[in-house]
């Protein structure tokens, strides 16, 4: 056995669907509260042209950690062997969930419901690792009654109205796992209900349901996507009721973002939920597929002001005593410290990482996240992140928000023709970057000097 002995941090490279996902919230998440991490976060997306341009990763880190099932599968072929490989299984819905963890030194749950299940199939226990979802308390917090409305004027809500919230992505809604069905039925019923009532969903690809809804009479308001965190804590705050009425989740780290925020919550047994909730203290449980459940208790609730503060106040004590990102982030350090053991038993003749102490870095003021990356291509790895999520908003209707991840991309590589391609082959983009390689050739023939566009 070779062991590598060096006194310092372990070079963790996360791969998340995309950058803007809840899975690289995760991976940053992790890194910013055990300082002896030193992250490199890359989408499955950008890593392999990552890797095509700038050589093979594996010898510049010392874990990978795959962010979802599907993408272990994808690379873990690149990785195994070489390094320890983690991979996440936050919940099941057929065979190829699970597909990676027999190649996988290591995989981490976010929940005993689903930690529980992988052991029942046969997983060995020793190589499963929680590591539980949280949230940010600080800026996911109550609202304050000075700029309620003010919050709900900026959005276009009725300042009366009783808002129930729902967050999901419309990709992530294989086999109607999300229970949208049960929501629209719902949400009809609870404006029969309380005509006040208004919805508000995030997440893109549900324009056609929001606009059912609007056509049928109802106020229902669409943000296909918030790219702040700030800005996504203080549409959480415009919110009276949070609705879960997800059949299959591993989550949902929205139910933990809006009991953070103060919002009461009404949510199906799914995830992280039958050990986060108290029914009826500091939120409803609700069956699968029972619409009529989420309309008694909102109805509860609208009816009863004492009821509301009390199950907000409640939620929010309930974030704050246990799942706060620097407290459900610690169990990493089991995490990897399992995958160096297993990765050294599978691979007796490989170099083994040493995991640092706990206490050995001070925590650092600003984090690097593409720590391995060499430098030449940190920009480039920024702007194609920006491209490739732009791609997925404009597949499913989000075209604001994907124009503004294209211009950022832009920003980020201004004179790379790539980034300009890629931004639009037929947009006011491209059609800009044609013009200035023009005024460029102009220039030259001007004042005879190279110019040059990469």
């Amino acid at each position: 056995m070779n062991t590598d002995t060096r006194g310092s941090k372990l070079r963790v490279l996360f791969v998340p669907d995309s950058a803007f996902w809840v899975t690289a919230t995760i991976a940053r998440q992790i890194a910013q509260h055990n300082p002896w991490i030193e992250p490199t976060i890359c989408s499955q997306f950008v890593l392999p042209e990552l890797m095509r341009r700038g050589g093979h990763l594996a010898d510049r880190i010392d874990i990978a950690h795959f962010l979802t099932p599907h993408i272990g599968t994808l690379l873990l072929p690149e990785f195994e062997g070489k390094v320890p490989c983690v991979t996440s299984i936050y919940h099941v819905e057929d065979h190829r969930s699970v597909e990676s963890e027999l190649r996988s030194d290591a995989v981490m749950t976010i929940c005993r419901q689903w930690h529980d299940h992988l052991v029942s199939t046969g997983v060995d226990p020793s190589k499963l690792v929680r590591v539980t979802v949280g949230v940010e308390t600080e800026q996911f917090r109550p609202v304050q009654a000075a700029e309620s409305a003010k919050l709900r004027a900026r959005l276009g809500l009725p300042q009366e109205a009783l808002v129930v919230g729902f967050s999901a992505k419309r990709s992530s809604d294989s086999y109607n796992r999300k229970g949208t069905d049960v929501l629209v039925k719902a949400i009809t019923a609870l404006r029969r209900e309380l005509p006040q009532a208004a919805c508000l969903i995030i997440g893109p690809g549900w324009s056609d349901v929001v606009a059912r809804q609007v056509e049928q009479g109802g106020a229902c308001l669409h943000l296909p996507f918030v790219l702040d965190r700030d800005d996504l804590a203080d549409v959480y705050r415009c919110l009276d009721v949070y609705w879960v009425t997800a059949r299959i989740e591993g989550g949902p780290v929205p139910l933990i973002e809006a009991m953070s925020s103060g919002v009461c919550c009404v949510t199906t047994p799914v995830g992280i939920a039958p050990e986060l909730v108290r029914d009826g203290e500091n939120a409803f449980l609700a069956p699968i597929d029972d619409a009529n459940i989420f309309v008694q208790r909102t109805a509860a609730l609208a009816a009863d002001p004492d009821l509301r503060k009390r199950m907000a106040q409640a939620a929010r004590q309930t974030i704050l005593d246990r799942y706060r990102w620097d407290q459900t982030t610690q169990s990493a350090w089991q995490l990897y410290a399992t995958a160096i053991q297993r990765f050294q038993q599978r691979f007796p003749r490989a170099v083994v990482p040493r995991l640092p102490q706990r206490d050995a870095f001070p925590a650092a003021r600003k984090m690097d996240e593409l720590s391995a990356v060499p430098a030449d291509l940190k920009s480039w790895v920024r702007a194609m992140e920006d491209i490739t999520f732009m791609r997925a908003l404009q597949d499913m209707g989000a075209t604001k928000e994907a124009s503004r991840l294209a211009f950022r991309a832009i920003r980020n590589r201004p004179w790379n023709r790539q980034i300009w391609n890629e931004a639009g082959p037929n947009s006011a983009f491209s059609i800009l970057y044609r013009g200035s390689r023009k005024a460029y050739r102009a220039l030259k023939r001007l004042v005879g000097k190279p110019a040059r566009v990469t």
